[in-house]
């Protein structure tokens, strides 16, 4: 589903229901992109929160609705770097590390219930050789191939997305296949 001119225009003039709309077309794609990027389903859900504060914030920005998914994969894309740039400067402990305190040593353990849209995907086992696969790839063709095979955005879309020239995309794309492939198949 996308997202009517005449929806465009109501989110633009503060209409909240649909704003609602537009967050409801595309938080799945915002999410899968950041999940993808960040390789964390706790981080991707932060960066979606954060994504859509943006395009609320800035909506006045995108040109028109045509224009509104690949401007929203370009806002993703930058979260998620940003992200990415803001816990590789911070240090890190880990939950599964054993905890020392007066009374003894101890491992904190947090139970989930709950599965992701992703963890339900993930139950396929070629799936899961897949996105191992896709998770070795670094950043800059990671996201490209992502965003193109994985989301259907045209090379356009992708060249908008990743700040990049088209020239640029369509070689990093090829690359990042030929690395997959490699990857994939050994």
């Amino acid at each position: 589903m996308e997202i009517t001119s005449q929806e465009f225009l109501k989110a633009l003039n503060g209409d909240i229901r649909a704003f609602e709309n537009i967050v409801k077309t595309y938080e799945r794609l915002v999410y899968s992109v950041a999940l993808r990027l960040l390789r964390n389903p706790e981080d991707a859900k932060d960066a979606t929160q954060e994504v859509f504060i943006k395009v609320y914030k800035s909506l006045d920005k995108c040109k028109n609705e045509n224009m509104l998914k690949s401007w929203i994969c370009v806002i993703t894309n930058n979260t998620c770097i940003d992200i990415i740039r803001k816990h590789s400067k911070q240090s890190t402990i880990s939950l599964d590390a054993q905890i020392e305190t007066d009374e003894g040593a101890f491992i904190f353990e947090i139970p989930s219930d709950e599965k992701t849209p992703e963890q339900k995907l993930v139950e396929d086992e070629g799936y899961e050789m897949l996105k191992a696969a896709i998770d070795k790839l670094p950043l800059d063709y990671r996201s490209v191939l992502v965003l193109r095979d994985i989301h259907s955005l045209s090379y356009s879309e992708v060249a908008e997305a990743t700040n990049l020239n088209m020239g640029t995309v369509k070689s990093r794309l090829a690359r990042a296949r030929a690395m997959l492939k490699k990857i994939y198949i050994g």
